[in-house]
């Protein structure tokens, strides 16, 4: 199918868009491994070649979706994936190109994302149930989406994409302790803390660690801890 200079012009700009946010996404401590590498020589590519690949070889929705899980294996955090999400959810196109771009760039980066948080190891119930509100949201604009372009194809894809990731997080989710607040009239050491919440000084630098304080001998209440 013939595409018109204006469509295509679109489709790029929205594709260098997208990239462009993936670069810039990838944390710096990533860009020199072997990975980053990879990242970043496969964008640049597709960057050069991205015209030719949307509107002759058809190659560009592979080597896009290749592009975002070379991002992830880069060392993507969830945080940065999914503000490249929203970034790209963000954007405005007005032909069907780079409508379908958009589109299907937001269903790569919510691939990425699922794949993130069944990498991701979890130390309470409230972490679980905080990825759950944030990624359950995260889907509900591209199945929305899906629907009303009568995509079938993607619909169902994402139903079942964010099915696994519910189950998946809910069935870790049974494992772990909550985060529970302590309140203590004085502020304590986290070695003091330890020992009066678990009976053991070991988990003192979890607790200043969890509290983000910048001298663990002052720590003021509420104290955040793991209820076990």
């Amino acid at each position: 199918m013939t595409i018109t200079n204006t469509a295509l012009n679109e489709g790029v700009s929205i594709g260098t868009g997208v990239i462009n946010k993936l670069l810039a996404a990838l944390p710096s401590a990533a860009s020199n491994f072997p990975s980053g590498t990879s990242f970043v020589a496969a964008a640049g590519k597709l960057l050069e070649s991205m015209a030719s690949e949307i509107a002759v070889t058809g190659a560009f929705w592979v080597d896009l979706a290749n592009v975002f899980e070379l991002a992830r294996k880069a060392g993507m955090t969830y945080a940065s994936m999914d503000s490249v999400r929203a970034a790209t959810e963000a954007l405005t196109p007005i032909g069907n190109a780079g409508q379908a771009i958009q589109d299907y760039a937001i269903q790569m980066s919510l691939v990425e994302l699922s794949q993130i948080l069944a990498a991701t190891t979890f130390t309470s119930r409230d972490g679980i149930d905080a990825a759950l509100t944030t990624v359950s949201a995260a889907f509900l604009g591209a199945i929305e989406t899906a629907a009303n372009n009568f995509d079938w194809a993607s619909y169902q894809t994402l139903i079942a994409l964010r099915g696994a990731v519910a189950i998946d997080l809910n069935s870790r989710e049974q494992t772990l302790p909550r985060i529970v607040f302590f309140n203590f009239p004085v502020t304590r050491p986290a070695l003091w803390l330890s020992q009066r919440i678990y009976g053991s000084g070991d988990r003192a630098v979890e607790i200043a660690a969890e509290n983000n304080v910048s001298n663990p001998l002052f720590m003021a209440s509420p104290i955040r801890a793991l209820s076990s």
